[in-house]
């Protein structure tokens, strides 16, 4: 019986992108020694700008870290700071913040709302809450925080970022965001 010498596809090796990824893994490293870096991954739909960034998930594993992601969509009715409300899940999914009281998160976390106390409703309450979330957890440990899509991003959800990156100071995160070209 002879061999089948059929091409085969490897979906677990990623072709072409070792440059760009030694440089994703110095960013990460940079991040433990002298704290918050921020990368932007800009490119057409498609080239695997995501799954560059996904990459570095064994990586901040092995550091007792954590990758986490969020994705803005294409969508007319988009929830308000849906990136966030998807990167604060997966990050309380990974028990990595000690417990707190919480008022604003629950509007997009109900896993972090406050039994018995009904949110305000104040938008920078909120980015204040992201804000302070993200620093714990990045304090304690290294943290890769996706946010994908951006180009369709809501207000609020740059808003975060804007406030979230003025409030980092020594914590061990790499912001990525990923933007489309077109």
């Amino acid at each position: 019986e002879e061999a089948s010498h059929e091409p085969t596809l490897n979906l677990k090796h990623f072709v072409g992108r070792d440059d760009e990824t030694r440089r994703m893994v110095r960013v990460l490293e940079q991040s433990l020694e002298v704290g918050p870096r921020v990368v932007c991954v800009i490119g057409e739909a498609g080239i695997g700008k995501s799954t560059l960034v996904r990459r570095l998930a064994g990586e901040v594993r092995a550091r007792s870290g954590c990758l986490v992601a969020g994705q803005a969509s294409e969508a007319d009715a988009k929830p308000p700071f849906a990136p966030w409300a998807e990167a604060l899940d997966a990050l309380d999914q990974f028990a990595v913040v000690p417990p707190r009281e919480w008022r604003e998160l629950g509007r997009l976390v109900p896993a972090l709302a406050r039994p018995g106390t009904e949110p305000t409703g104040n938008k920078y309450a909120l980015l204040e809450e992201i804000a302070a979330y993200i620093r714990s957890a990045a304090s304690l440990h290294p943290v890769v925080l996706l946010l994908d899509d951006m180009q369709w991003a809501d207000a609020g959800t740059w808003d975060a970022l804007e406030h979230v990156l003025s409030q980092l100071t020594h914590e061990q995160i790499v912001l990525c965001v990923t933007v489309r070209t077109e």
